[in-house]
Parts: structure tokens; C-alpha cells; sequence
């Protein structure tokens, strides 16, 4: 099971939907995380493992939308923050067992995207 939830409120400093905006973003997720390489999260031996939990946080973010067309845009974002990540450590193997619980304290880019979008109202 993967899933994530980023809701963000934002600020454009001119007019909204176009051009220059600031945003505050939260973040929820839960993973299963396992034979992956991921040293910044888990270590330099997490491809031995699978990393099963949750993750929580909050960050800031800065982008910029351009007008397309009458009812398109297109998006640029990045944001950066910190998030916190609670987990149960197995080794990497069916039914691995259960070796330790754990958390981590990431501090770094939690967003970055490029959107095509089309603005209903």
C-alpha cells in the first residue's frame, strides 16, 4: 500500500492562477518501501530491507503558472520541508521478519512538479 495526501494553500503575488506564488504544504503518506536503495531515508544498507510506516510533515513551496489559454495552464513548483517517518524494519525476503522499529528525521525537498491543468470555473 502506497498513498499520499499534499494539501497546500497558496499565494500568488499578483493574480491568482498566473504568474509568481508562495505556498505552505502538509504532507500524510504510508509506504511499503522495500529492495530499493534509498540511503538519504533508510541508510546505506535499506536494499536489504523493507520499510513499512508512516510519514508526516509540513513545508514550503514557490512556483509559477503560465496562461495557456482561455481555460489551460501550465505549472512549475518546488517546495522544501521537513517530514517525519515512523516505521517497522523487516528483512527484505516473502513474509520477512520483523526486526526493529525505527523513525526518521528528513529535512529537504518534499515537492517538485510541472502540471498541465485545466481550470473548470
Amino acid at each position: 500500500v502506497h498513498w499520499m495526501v499534499q494539501p497546500e494553500f497558496r499565494y500568488f503575488l499578483c493574480e491568482r492562477f498566473n504568474g509568481h506564488f508562495f505556498g505552505l504544504h502538509g504532507l500524510v503518506s504510508q509506504y511499503n518501501i522495500g529492495g530499493h536503495k534509498l540511503p538519504m531515508l533508510f541508510g546505506s544498507d535499506s536494499k536489504n530491507f523493507r520499510h513499512e510506516g508512516y510519514a508526516y510533515g509540513l513545508g514550503l513551496s514557490y512556483g509559477y503558472q503560465v496562461l495557456l489559454g482561455r481555460r489551460w495552464n501550465l505549472e512549475f513548483n518546488v517546495g522544501a520541508g521537513y517530514a517525519r517517518m515512523e516505521y517497522d524494519k523487516y528483512d527484505n525476503i516473502n513474509c520477512g521478519m520483523f526486526i526493529e522499529k525505527g523513525y526518521k528525521n528528513y529535512f529537504g525537498l518534499t515537492k517538485a512538479g510541472v502540471t498541465l491543468m485545466f481550470l473548470i470555473n
